[in-house]
């Protein structure tokens, strides 16, 4: 399978929306895969179907995306029930690349997460964020969109409310996320 090698990371209220090129619709729903340690997901955008396979975790994994018809698309929706997230997805120019910002609507309301993807291991390591990142959360699992969509926003409800400075900032502080 070919890598996929990317970060991601919390983002401030501050994002320079204006900025972005394109901005789409796109719903995501999981297909359970228990068991392993990879995930299936298909996804739609306007007229757009995908299904997705990874593998792995941390910033390097292996994907494989291929287009499907909207007949194939729709079977397989029904198999998503209760494991869906549903965002906006904008794209900025930055360092000579893209960072692709997410924000999160339904149920998940309130969540905005960049991820940036790299050419090789070697320019994700020398990454420098730019000031409106927040938290890097690449390796916390609770940021995947197959567990965003697996628990809704409960475990990093539950998590920040004993970890005050996990990273959407100290308490009373609303430079980052407030749940």
């Amino acid at each position: 399978m070919p890598l996929k090698i990317e970060r991601r990371f919390l983002v401030s209220t501050n994002w320079p929306a204006a900025a972005a090129r394109q901005t789409l619709e796109l719903m995501q729903g999981h297909v359970p895969a228990e068991g392993t340690d990879g995930e299936m997901r298909v996804r739609a955008s306007g007229d757009s179907y995908f299904l997705a396979l990874k593998t792995g975790q941390g910033p390097v994994r292996e994907e494989v995306e291929i287009g499907i018809t909207k007949g194939v698309f729709q079977a397989l929706w029904k198999m998503t029930g209760g494991r869906r997230v549903q965002r906006k997805r904008s794209s900025i120019a930055y360092g000579g690349g893209i960072i692709e910002v997410d924000e999160f609507e339904g149920v998940h309301a309130g969540l905005t997460l960049a991820e940036v993807t790299f050419p090789s291991e070697a320019d994700a390591r020398v990454f420098v964020a730019p000031p409106w990142f927040g938290q890097e959360v690449t390796d916390d699992v609770r940021f995947k969109s197959a567990c965003l969509a697996e628990h809704g926003m409960d475990l990093i409800r539950s998590y920040s409310v004993s970890h005050r400075s996990v990273g959407f900032g100290a308490a009373g502080e609303k430079r980052f996320m407030s749940l």
